[in-house]
């Protein structure tokens, strides 16, 4: 999984991220059981143990802050999403392009999947001749 941070990841992806897309942020979502919560006593253990600073040791340190939680860090899941939107009208095969150009890059980033956020433009759906070469995945 990659080490940069979000912003990092925004400002990468924007430069690898082509026409007709663009990107649009890059988010935490679908968090299970919550997003993960910090409190006073991983402000005291930062303080005294961690020079101030609240980083991932202090979170796999101290439980959830959430009352009634207090499950670990590694407890608090969600997915890292890449969120896209179209910039003008365009053919699937094109966005598909673009996606499958960033693909390696997102493995390695750690990031799961993309999501689209509305805007004013259309992405066209698949000519038939083309939608019958691609397979259906099954159990779905």
């Amino acid at each position: 999984m990659g080490t940069l941070t979000d912003k990092e990841l925004e400002q990468k992806y924007r430069g690898l991220v082509r026409e007709p897309l663009a990107v649009h942020g890059i988010l935490r979502v679908n968090h299970k059981p919550h997003p993960y919560m910090v409190g006073t006593r991983h402000v005291a253990y930062a303080a005294n143990h961690c020079g101030g600073m609240l980083g991932r040791e202090v979170c796999e340190k101290i439980p959830c802050a959430q009352p009634g939680c207090g499950a670990s860090y590694d407890n608090h899941v969600s997915d890292h999403v890449l969120f896209v939107k179209a910039m003008r009208d365009c053919a699937n095969k094109e966005v598909a392009a673009a996606l499958f150009a960033i693909k390696e890059d997102m493995i390695a980033d750690g990031l799961d999947g993309v999501a689209f956020v509305k805007s004013e433009f259309q992405i066209a759906p698949l000519e038939p001749e083309i939608r019958e070469t691609i397979p259906e995945e099954s159990g779905q």
